[in-house]
């Protein structure tokens, strides 16, 4: 068609041709080994393929019917291209058939209750979820690679093209592993309900720029299951609980942490059958993560005495600790009976600290106990801070999870009514003296309820020249800025006096 003295050059631009000629192309790859599949096509007798003609002569149409059905060739999205290079790698065809029916459906079934009111945004945002669901998944393939001359190497995030990877046959096995789990939604609902707010297959499928690390390893360890087979028995929870506990409670701040994660979390998935077997005896001759460590301790208490399992897994499910519980376990003396008591009153303590209102309670009683403020401050500045409640890892390690490791902390729960938490705190907060010539006082506030503090941003607070200078900018929790202050013991004389 391309050599005829009739086909013009400037053709091979137009999108509509283009895909014809790419159509022939593939019709001819696809069959060009069969035999009298031609004859078959154009035999008279059942033809497989009949059209119906319509002559439109005598409606008296116009050209802008022709226009209009003409000008329907678009060019191929960015998915239908990856999708092309992606069907040369599968040799299955059952594989093959899932990739425009199974799997499109599973995108197809979460926004479809759109396509009412938004059809053409529908369909887009189906295409694209599709597209981010492979370059997230590609990337836990691509990382792995371990040639320094290789190149899919990746040295940073950014360095990913899925365009350039040629997917392996396990690979594409593991992929239709995975996307068969997802079409069980019961298995998705199981491990979604492990932890508060995994959202694990809805994060995974946002774009590639726009998921964390964090979110990419939950999903892996998803992938393991699903590629391993295996979910209802009791060693298999056990090792997502661990697994959960060790990427919720590390810092990514390169791809190598990423890489690391990955590897660390291949070597739990190998011993799944029995993980606190295997990490009681684990003894790695390279550093570990702390969290790691602390996920030892436990498996030593639950091979040692299976009672303790559900009793952990109930101070890790909290909204705080996020399945960082050494504290707890140091507190009882490893004793189960007193982790429990330690770890009750500390649920029942840090509810409190769910309702913005009552955070200050805590902040206040504890500073009667002792001056915690130091604990995450800029000394030399003379900045300090009263400690935030945000659930994002580097703040909840810059603030309250420095507090959680010190003797203080426990003689602090030890006094706590555990029937009467929010009145304990109050008692301790009113049994302060207040003496103007102590700082503390004027935030401690004996005696009266306390709304001064409410405005200050995540607890920083300035001390200089005998004042105290609260930071009401919009600074964040871990940063030290400061755009707008108040005076607290001005503000304090004006308000009561």
């Amino acid at each position: 068609i391309e050599d005829k003295n009739w086909f013009f050059k400037s053709w091979k631009k137009d999108p509509t041709i283009k895909s014809m000629l790419n159509m022939l192309d593939a019709i001819h790859e696809k069959f060009k080994n069969s035999d009298k599949l031609f004859d078959k096509l154009i035999c008279e007798k059942n033809p497989p393929i009949t059209f119906d003609f319509l002559p439109l002569n005598d409606f008296n149409l116009t050209d802008e019917l022709y226009v209009k059905m003409n000008a329907r060739g678009k060019p191929l999205t960015l998915f239908e291209n990856f999708k092309a290079e992606f069907e040369k790698y599968i040799e299955d065809d059952e594989i093959k058939s899932k990739l425009d029916n199974d799997w499109l459906d599973i995108f197809w079934n979460k926004y479809k209750d759109n396509l009412k009111d938004k059809e053409s945004e529908t369909l887009k945002k189906i295409d694209e979820s599709y597209l981010n669901f492979f370059n997230n998944i590609t990337l836990f393939f691509a990382i792995k690679e371990k040639c320094e001359d290789n190149e899919y190497k990746i040295k940073s995030i950014n360095d990913f093209d899925i365009f350039k990877y040629k997917y392996k046959s396990e690979e594409i096995n593991h992929i239709s592993s995975v996307f068969d789990k997802i079409k069980e939604e019961k298995f998705l609902i199981e491990f979604n309900n492990i932890r508060e707010n995994l959202g694990v297959f809805d994060n995974f499928i946002k774009e590639y720029s726009a998921i964390s690390y964090e979110e990419r390893m939950i999903f892996y360890i998803y992938y393991k299951l699903s590629i391993l087979e295996i979910f209802d028995d009791k060693s298999t929870k056990s090792i997502i609980r661990v697994c959960i506990n060790i990427v919720n409670n590390t810092v990514y701040n390169t791809i190598d942490d990423f890489r690391n994660s990955i590897n660390q979390i291949d070597i739990l998935f190998e011993k799944h059958e029995n993980i606190n077997e295997f990490l009681n005896n684990y003894n790695p001759q390279h550093n570990i993560s702390e969290q790691l460590k602390e996920e030892k301790e436990k498996a030593i208490l639950i091979f040692e005495n299976e009672g303790w399992e559900k009793e952990i897994l109930e101070a890790e499910k909290n909204w705080y600790l996020d399945g960082q519980i050494g504290f707890l376990l140091e507190f009882s003396d490893k004793k189960l009976e007193k982790f429990i008591e330690y770890r009750d009153k500390f649920i029942n303590l840090w509810c409190l600290a769910k309702d913005d209102k009552k955070q200050n309670l805590i902040q206040r009683a504890l500073l009667v106990k002792s001056d915690y403020t130091a604990l995450n401050s800029r000394d030399y500045l003379g900045k300090y801070s009263l400690l935030s409640f945000g659930t994002r890892l580097r703040e909840k390690n810059e603030n309250w999870r420095r507090v959680f490791k010190e003797d203080f902390f426990k003689d602090f729960l030890d006094n706590l009514d555990d029937n009467d938490i929010e009145n304990s705190l109050k008692e301790i907060i009113n049994s302060f003296k207040f003496d103007c010539t102590d700082w503390r006082s004027f935030i401690i506030n004996p005696n009266k309820e306390w709304h001064i503090l409410d405005g200050i941003k995540n607890g920083h607070f300035l001390k200089k020249d005998n004042n105290i200078f609260l930071n009401y900018g919009g600074t964040d929790a871990t940063s030290w800025g400061w755009s707008r202050v108040a005076e607290l013991k001005n503000f304090y004389t004006y308000k009561y006096l």
